[in-house]
């Protein structure tokens, strides 16, 4: 992985905890990735994928990707 520059005093934060961002995280990646901004925060509401078999992360993908292209 490349090195990333980033600002002193930056730090990351796991958005499911934060529910108070979710509604600023949801505009920011909307405006990015041209989804609806509820598609984000539903997502953030969701559990985590971790542990969900390989089949239903490609269904869940593949459903995102179509709401790109729709």
């Amino acid at each position: 992985m490349a090195d990333v520059f980033l600002p002193a005093g930056t730090s990351f934060v796991a958005l499911r905890d934060h529910p108070e961002l979710w509604d600023r995280a949801s505009a920011w990646f909307s405006g990015k990735w041209e989804l609806p901004p509820e598609e984000y925060h539903r997502s953030m509401e969701e559990p985590p994928v971790r542990g969900v078999p390989g089949k239903e992360q490609r269904r869940r993908r593949a459903e995102l990707r179509a709401k790109i292209k729709a």
